[in-house]
């Protein structure tokens, strides 16, 4: 499993590309990263999941969302997965509405960042 983070858009659209096998313990890790961004960054940090290339993710939905749903997620906006995999696709559907926070499904990384320009006008101003 690999993670990468970086900034899309400076100080406000963190990139992060997700590939291989991963476990829950990983997503947990990502996201402990990306606060270290959202701490740095211009509110709302937008983010865009790029997992185009795993090969296999968690599937237990009591699990994921026992994990993820006390987290403070103050200061981040919108979440934009970028999915080829159909299970993957409705596993994050699920977890997303169950969590309860917005996020958009894409297809292409040109896709995710004009529905976020779509999203934010202020994005303009940096890109």
């Amino acid at each position: 499993m690999a993670i990468d983070l970086c900034w899309q858009i400076e100080h406000r659209v963190v990139l992060i590309t997700i590939s291989g096998d991963i476990i829950l313990e990983d997503i947990g890790a990502a996201e402990d990263a990306l606060w270290n961004f959202v701490k740095d960054g211009h509110q709302p940090v937008h983010v865009i999941f790029d997992v185009r290339r795993i090969s296999s993710f968690p599937m237990n939905l009591r699990q994921i969302r026992e994990r993820f749903k006390d987290r403070d997620r103050t200061g981040i906006g919108w979440r934009v997965l970028i999915i080829h995999h159909s299970m993957a696709r409705l596993l994050a559907v699920i977890v997303f509405q169950l969590l309860n926070v917005p996020f958009r499904i894409v297809r292409s990384p040109a896709e995710a960042l004009a529905f976020l320009l779509e999203q934010d006008d202020t994005l303009r101003q940096s890109v």
